[in-house]
């Protein structure tokens, strides 16, 4: 039972020499153990008190920067996958328009003759040359969104 309040106390003056205080241990007359920020009685000696605790700032700096390298990891993540949603969808546009373009040249190249509509809607045969420049463009379309 001595030794816990021995312990206790050792413990509690260990916590105010944490602030610029000196720990003393002296034994009196009749045997008994004492602990004091002062000495009493010329048997007093010094005490080293144990280191007041500290938080490990080594610690706490790599816990932070593992934690900034992993919400480095999640937004390099969360970027590369939005690339990669883009590039999806430009790919399903892509060949979206590269069938239209397909389809289209394959209708001109079929028809016996093609047309365009005049303000009022009315169907106009497209001359040879016409016809021509719109072959070219439509192969031109399959071209660029085909590859």
């Amino acid at each position: 039972m001595a030794s816990r309040w021995v312990f206790i106390m050792v413990v509690l003056l260990a916590g105010s020499t944490a602030i610029g205080g000196e720990i003393y241990r002296w034994v009196d007359e009749s045997g008994q153990v004492h602990f004091g920020d002062r000495p009493a009685g010329t048997s007093a000696s010094r005490v080293a008190a144990p280191p007041a605790h500290r938080v490990d700032t080594d610690l706490q700096q790599r816990y932070q920067k593992r934690r900034k390298l992993l919400n480095a990891f999640q937004e390099e993540h969360e970027q590369e996958r939005q690339e990669e949603l883009v590039a999806r969808e430009e790919a399903m546009t892509r060949e979206k328009n590269c069938t239209i373009a397909r389809d289209t040249l394959r209708a001109y190249l079929e028809s016996a003759t093609l047309y365009r509509l005049d303000e009022k809607g009315n169907r106009v045969n497209l001359s040879d040359a016409e016809r021509t420049r719109a072959e070219s463009k439509a192969r031109e379309d399959v071209t660029y969104w085909c590859g």
